[in-house]
């Protein structure tokens, strides 16, 4: 995407899938083997035939297995038609190739001048290819109750990097806006006119750097090139859960830097308190700086969110069709606007104006029926998949907190969310008695109302069993 703009022209296919793919799959797989691809004329009707242009065999091999059938499906939910995909080799003649080399580094075919422009580059992002999305920037940001003060704190170290507050720690669930305001940290960062090395990757994708440079023997080279950076940002903490080698490595990075005055930016699905799973001394050190958590939007933000993505789309969007996916998207912002792409594209492809009815009908596998009854089953499975215990735990007779209170949390919402009686609850969970099931509905009733943490986990699994 170019200009920070999401790209919509007219019923242009490839353009579409673009928008779709781009919400779908990594950035840095995105800009590698999506952005390459050219469109070789316009799709109708009668042929259902995408043409695509790659820049290399290697490129138009990668493509064929491993996106054009993605590529198929985006194009069957925006259109309900069957589309084959071509793709040949770019008929210009391009010699465009894929640069493996590593930042700084000019292949055999670079010129001079190409080289130099590399190294200008990895002079201001050290992680060269993993890449910032360029539609992650505070321009972009829409800031409601439920994220001003982390937006606030977050453009606070981004002018004055590692002078504010250090380290930053966001969390919330998933879809909230932590990855775009990291990201957009860094796109501010960058804008200052003053060269800076930044490193923005997932946890995951140090760890595997860690990984390769051990396999290789290039530990140091790894040490110097993430210790002696201006600023690292770090998106999904909680995936260093358990890997021991990679949570040493990254303490040593993190006291490095720390102690240079290097900005840190860590986003996680949980506070630091509740990583059970990272050692403690990691935990200690992001509760040194600023602790912000990002809470589901509000039905206003969430009106507001989508009026913006509709202007930079110059897409006409009804009213009440944005009120209509305000209220089915509640709880998930990147859940929100994939709705929005997905609605506004199939207008855009099968030349009809958006309405309510048409967003149902095209949303239907998402959205559900709300008049369906919820079943105990459902709740049971919900809270199974959330908690991550078996079936057989959530009914059995173990009492050790970590069943004790996901079953009462299911038996609480059995009776909310059901026309089920307190006896045949009990009956459903194992054969207790009505008056434990009462008990279990006293108890989480009543910290629903005292803890926000509780009653925001109970609205997270009961919108999620509504499929809304």
């Amino acid at each position: 995407m170019k200009d920070n703009q999401v790209i919509h022209h007219g019923n242009d296919p490839w353009a579409q899938v673009k928008e779709v793919l781009s919400q779908r799959i990594d950035a840095r797989d995105f800009s590698t083997w999506i952005e390459p691809m050219i469109p070789r004329g316009a799709t109708n009707g009668e042929t259902n035939e995408l043409e695509l242009a790659a820049p290399n065999k290697f490129v138009q091999d990668w493509f064929n297995e491993h996106y054009a059938h993605f590529v198929r499906d985006i194009l069957f939910e925006l259109t309900d038609r069957e589309f084959r995909v071509k793709v040949a080799l770019d008929p210009s003649g391009r010699k465009g190739q894929l640069d493996f080399a590593l930042p700084g580094t000019a292949t055999v075919e670079d010129s001079a001048a190409d080289a130099s422009k590399r190294q200008a580059r990895s002079r201001s992002f050290v992680a060269e290819g993993q890449g910032l999305n360029p539609r992650y920037t505070f321009s972009r940001y829409v800031v409601g109750a439920n994220n001003q003060f982390a937006c606030a704190a977050c453009l606070s170290v981004a002018k004055k990097p590692g002078k504010t507050f250090n380290p930053v720690f966001l969390y919330g669930d998933t879809g909230l806006g932590k990855t775009h305001l990291l990201h957009a940290i860094g796109h501010y960062m960058l804008s200052g006119g003053k060269p800076m090395n930044i490193a923005s990757m997932t946890s995951e994708r140090f760890t595997n750097e860690l990984i390769h440079a051990i396999h290789h023997g290039q530990i140091n080279a790894f040490r110097k090139k993430y210790r002696r950076i201006d600023a690292l940002l770090i998106d999904d903490i909680q995936f260093l859960a358990g890997k021991e080698r990679t949570q040493e490595e990254f303490f040593h990075t993190f006291n490095d830097l720390y102690e240079a005055g290097a900005q840190i930016v860590v986003t996680s699905d949980r506070a630091p308190k509740h990583l059970a799973q990272l050692e403690e001394r990691l935990r200690t050190r992001f509760s040194w700086g600023l602790i912000a958590d990002l809470q589901p939007a509000q039905l206003e933000t969430r009106i507001a969110i989508l009026r913006e993505r509709a202007k930079e789309s110059g897409v006409e969007l009804p009213p009440d069709t944005a009120m209509f996916l305000a209220e089915h998207f509640q709880s998930n912002i990147r859940e929100l606007e994939g709705a929005f792409v997905r609605v506004s594209a199939y207008s855009s492809l099968n030349g009809v104006p958006i309405s309510v009815d048409m967003a149902r009908r095209v949303l239907r596998n998402l959205i559900g029926d709300p008049d369906t009854p919820v079943t105990v089953e459902q709740i049971q499975k919900a809270v199974c998949d959330h908690y991550k215990i078996k079936l057989s735990d959530l009914l059995g007779p173990r009492k050790q907190r970590i069943f004790a209170m996901p079953r009462q949390i299911a038996s609480y919402m059995a009776r909310e969310m059901t026309d089920l009686s307190f006896p045949e609850i009990g009956q459903a969970f194992g054969g207790r008695d009505h008056t434990t099931i009462m008990h279990a509905h006293r108890k989480i009733g009543a910290g629903r109302r005292e803890s926000p943490d509780l009653d925001a986990t109970i609205g997270k699994l009961e919108r999620k069993i509504r499929g809304v």
